[in-house]
């Protein structure tokens, strides 16, 4: 019965989260855009594409994921979408282009959204069949007539109907924008639809401008408006649920997959359809993995249990992570590595502020690890060097549409800006004996170190945590699941 009534609180509290539904309406969509037609110019064309679908094995898919890019611009979440901006030329200043109903695909696929339903989401009043992205630009490029009934091949537009932008093109001035670097170059990756676009149409007019739109979108992502900053609340508050979740499973798990079960299914009951990134769940020494990705382990029982977790919601992701005893109480150990990053992480969210640099949250996390490191005796100074044996990536990132959203690392911090905030200490003793740092230190700091390692050995936290930036500083958003120690073993007390 007492578990029962533990559950029915549990529905009561994130009841809530079930009846808020945050959105970007099309007007905000709109002046993103007018914002981007007015930095390309009339002489610019902005072509964005989705991305295809991708095969996981055989004949099936991977559920599609809208690019970013054109999420932002337009709201669409379809396959086979593409965005043409044409600033100068007013008829066509916005051009979607999304697939055609198909009742014969959608018997098997599901429904396909009208024309009139993708203009009150995006706010673009021409919408077009997908099968005339390319025959537009084009048009656009040659001033050839356009075919806009590709079924009955009859109604086109006449000869130069961007005359502006074909205007431009003759006079040697015209510009297409993408998308066209990659968030991590790699240059065994197979090309990208932006640059395999660009180097077609690279060939065949060599008169041609190609301009770069990610810096102007990145400027643009990095400050929310307050319809993003409320879906990302939503992401937070179910990923809270999650964590809770997870901290009350734990307690009668014997498996990770057990705890990673019950955050997949808490995703789903709260309304979102599916994680931002695959969850973390790991126990005892496999919380000193930083991407531990298994999930299949044994739940150490007098180890540390840490759930690295994000919802996303219309696109829209949170980042939070907790580490708490699977037993539901901290040794005296854990507690002190535990604190040790709660403190750096205090420190971090106090140093974000208007202004200042991301790096300022950096140089206060390290500074609070490597001073609680030398107390603990895991390091013999606080030094970079020693502090990196044990924390070894930044504390935080930007969050929005990406996890690891865009950013500019230089730009101050603005208002509005999110970002999750993630110090984290790692023990893992043959590493660190193993390390370059260590083999240099004199033997009898090699000797105080070994005797720390064998203490706290196979011990890791990170505690994650989501801000943003106000004019007087850091506000958290994730402050719906216990992240200290103390309110940790109390709430895992009270779901026992």
């Amino acid at each position: 019965m007492r578990r029962m009534i533990t559950v029915l609180l549990a529905l009561l509290a994130a009841a809530p989260l079930l009846a808020q539904k945050p959105a970007v309406d099309a007007a905000e969509y709109a002046a993103r855009r007018a914002r981007v037609a007015k930095e390309i110019g009339p002489n610019g064309m902005l072509v964005l594409f989705s991305p295809k679908l991708q095969i996981r094995s055989g004949d099936q898919e991977w559920p599609f994921r809208q690019s970013d890019d054109l999420l932002y611009l337009t709201g669409i979440d379809e396959e086979e979408t593409t965005l043409v901006l044409v600033p100068g030329d007013p008829e066509f200043a916005e051009v979607l282009f999304v697939r055609d109903r198909n009742p014969q695909q959608e018997v098997w696929t599901g429904r396909i959204p009208t024309h009139e339903e993708i203009t009150k989401i995006s706010g673009i009043k021409r919408v077009e069949s997908s099968r005339g992205a390319r025959n537009f630009v084009n048009t656009a490029l040659t001033g050839w007539p356009w075919i806009t009934n590709f079924d009955a091949m009859t109604e086109r537009l006449p000869a130069r109907s961007l005359p502006h932008f074909y205007d431009a093109m003759l006079n040697a001035t015209a510009e297409i924008w993408t998308v066209n670097e990659a968030r991590i170059p790699d240059a065994t990756a197979p090309a990208t639809q932006e640059q395999l676009f660009v180097r077609d149409l690279r060939d065949r007019y060599p008169s041609l401008r190609f301009r770069d739109a990610q810096p102007l979108l990145v400027h643009m992502r990095e400050v929310k408006s307050p319809a993003e900053i409320a879906i990302i609340q939503h992401a937070i508050d179910i990923t809270e649920a999650a964590q809770k979740a997870a901290m009350k499973r734990v307690l009668t798990a014997t498996s990770e997959n057990q705890v990673d079960a019950v955050i997949d299914f808490t995703y789903k009951d709260l309304g979102t359809c599916c994680w931002a990134f695959p969850s973390i769940a790991a126990s005892g020494t496999n919380t000193t993995t930083l991407h531990y990705m298994s999930n299949n382990g044994p739940v150490d029982r007098a180890g540390l249990f840490l759930t690295d977790l994000g919802a996303e919601y219309m696109g829209y992701s949170a980042d939070v992570t907790r580490t708490y005893p699977a037993s539901g109480k901290f040794t005296a150990d854990q507690r002190a590595i535990h604190d040790a990053v709660f403190a750096a992480q205090e420190a971090a969210i106090a140093a974000l502020k208007p202004g200042g640099h991301f790096r300022d949250a950096d140089h206060a996390s390290i500074a609070v690890i490597g001073r609680e490191l030398l107390r603990l005796g895991l390091i013999s100074k606080d030094e970079p060097r020693q502090v990196f044996m044990y924390f070894r990536h930044v504390p935080g990132h930007h969050l929005g549409l990406d996890t690891h959203d865009v950013a500019d690392r230089d730009r101050k911090i603005e208002t509005n800006m999110v970002f999750a905030v993630e110090p984290g200490i790692y023990v893992r003793k043959n590493d660190v004996l193993a390390n370059p740092t260590y083999a240099k230190l004199p033997k009898e700091e090699q000797a105080s170190i070994a005797k720390a390692l064998e203490r706290y050995d196979g011990i890791g936290v990170r505690i994650e945590d989501n801000v943003m930036i106000t004019e007087s500083g850091a506000k958290l958003l994730s402050s719906g699941s216990p992240r200290k120690s103390d309110d940790i073993e109390r709430y895992m007390a009270s779901v026992k």
